[in-house]
C-alpha cells in the first residue's frame, strides 16, 4: 500500500490526485469528469450515483468488491443496487475500457472505450430492441427518474459534450438505436442487444444470418468475450455446422465465465458435467483433450474450481519464475477470475500475487489497484 501513505502532489484538483493514488495516467475524459466535480451530480439513468474522489482516495473504498470485483477495476459511477461502471485498467496504465459490472455474480460486459460513451449507452439502454433481462437487475426500475426523457441530465450532457462533434445523438429520435449502433458507440453491448433481439423474435431461424454476422463482428473486434463465442457456436450448430460450432465453443473455454451473459443468453447447462457452457457442448463434439480442458469437464466437479484456480497459480509462478511478469499476471488474474476460486480465503493469495506480478512487470497502476483491492479484502474479510 505505498501510494496510500505518501502524500498527494500539492495540488488541489482530483484528477491529481487520484492518477497520484492508483499511478494512472487518467484520460482526458475522466480527468475532466472528476475536476469538473461531476461526481457531485444524480444522473436519470440506471447508472446515477457517481463514486466521489473522497471515496477512491480512502484506504478501504467502500466502492470496491474485493474478490468479487477483478483487481483491475476502479468503479466509477454505480446505481445504487449494487452494479458499477468500472474502469478497467490496462498494462500500460491507462484507463483503457469502461465495463458494466453485475455485482450478483461479478459478471461484466464491454460498454465503451470511454466513460461518455457508457454513460450514454447507459442512457439509452433500456430502449433499445431485446429483452430487458439484465444479470442482477432488481425486480423495480433502477433509473430514478425513469420517467423523464433525460434531456436534463447533467451526466448525460457531460458525456455527449465529449463525443466526437461529427456525432449526432438525438435521444428522442425514432431512428435512435441506427444512430447508437452506426456511431460505433458502445460496440459490443451494442450488438449484444441486436442479437437479444432477433433470437426473441418468433421468425429467428430466418435471421440467424443476420445475428452470425453481428457476432462475428465483435469477435473480429475481440477474442475474450465467452458470450460471443457461445452465441457463433449455438447458431452454427443450428445451421448443422459441427465443425464451427466446435471451434466456437473450444474458443469460448479460454474465455472467463464472468463474461458469457448466460442469464440474459439462456446459455443454461449441467455444471456436473462441465464448469463452462462451451465446454459442456464440446462433450458431444469430440472435444480437445489438453489438460487445461480436461479440467473444465473433470469427473469430480466438487474439485474443479480448486483444480483449475491451482492450474493457474502455477502456470503464474512458473512464467515469473522465467521472468515473464507481464504473462505470469494474466495467468493469476485467471486463477481468480476464470471460473471463480473455491472459498474467498483463496483471493487473500490470489490478489497478493497479482500486485507482486505487476509490480515487477512495470505495470505500476495496476499494482497499486490490487493493493487497494488487497487492503479492502484485509479489512472487510481479515479472519479468513
Amino acid at each position: 500500500m505505498s501510494s496510500s501513505s505518501d502524500s498527494p502532489p500539492p495540488s488541489s484538483d482530483w484528477s491529481r490526485r487520484l492518477a497520484h493514488r492508483y499511478q494512472v495516467e487518467l484520460s482526458a475524459t475522466l480527468a475532466d469528469w472528476f475536476d469538473r466535480r461531476m461526481w457531485e451530480q444524480v444522473g436519470a439513468g440506471e447508472f446515477h450515483a457517481p463514486i466521489s474522489p473522497q471515496e477512491l482516495l480512502e484506504p478501504f473504498p467502500d466502492a470496491i468488491w474485493p474478490a468479487l470485483m477483478r483487481c483491475d477495476l476502479i468503479p466509477i459511477i454505480g446505481n445504487n443496487a449494487g452494479d458499477y461502471i468500472c474502469a478497467v485498467v490496462d498494462a500500460d496504465n491507462r484507463d483503457a475500457e469502461y465495463i458494466h459490472w453485475f455485482h450478483g455474480g461479478g459478471d461484466w460486459i464491454p460498454w465503451g472505450k470511454s466513460l461518455p460513451e457508457a454513460l450514454v449507452f447507459d442512457a439509452v439502454n433500456h430502449r433499445l430492441p431485446g429483452p430487458k433481462r439484465d444479470n442482477a437487475i432488481p425486480a423495480e426500475d433502477p433509473r430514478p427518474n425513469h420517467q423523464s426523457t433525460l434531456a436534463t441530465d447533467p451526466l448525460l450532457a457531460w458525456a455527449r459534450s465529449h463525443l466526437p462533434a461529427n456525432l449526432r445523438l438525438e435521444l428522442d429520435d425514432s431512428s435512435l438505436y441506427e444512430t447508437i449502433f452506426e456511431s460505433d458507440i458502445s460496440f459490443e453491448a451494442a450488438r449484444l442487444r441486436k442479437i437479444e433481439a432477433i433470437f426473441e423474435n418468433p421468425s429467428a431461424e430466418s435471421h440467424l444470418a443476420d445475428a452470425m454476422r453481428l457476432v462475428n463482428e465483435v469477435i473480429r473486434r475481440r477474442n475474450d468475450l465467452a458470450w460471443a463465442h457461445h452465441v457463433a457456436g449455438d447458431i452454427s450448430q443450428r445451421q448443422g455446422d459441427a465443425d464451427a460450432a466446435s471451434h466456437h465453443f473450444l474458443a469460448s473455454c479460454f474465455c472467463s465465465v464472468f463474461s458469457d451473459q448466460s442469464v440474459r443468453l439462456r446459455h443454461n447447462w449441467d455444471n456436473r458435467v462441465a464448469v463452462k457452457f462451451g465446454a459442456s457442448q464440446l462433450a458431444s463434439l469430440s472435444a480437445d483433450d489438453a489438460y487445461y480442458l480436461q479440467l473444465l469437464v473433470g469427473p469430480d466437479s466438487s474439485k474443479r474450481k480448486q483444480l483449475i484456480t491451482e492450474y493457474w497459480i502455477n502456470e503464474s509462478e512458473r512464467a515469473s519464475a522465467a521472468g515473464q511478469n507481464d504473462i505470469a499476471y494474466d495467468y493469476v488474474i485467471n486463477a481468480g477470475w476464470d471460473v471463480g476460486a473455491p472459498d474467498l480465503r483463496s483471493y487473500g493469495r490470489i490478489i497478493k500475487l497479482a500486485s507482486e506480478y505487476a509490480e515487477k512487470a512495470g505495470q505500476s497502476a495496476r499494482h497499486h489497484i490490487a493493493e487497494t483491492h488487497l487492503a479492502c479484502f484485509q479489512s472487510r474479510y481479515g479472519r479468513l
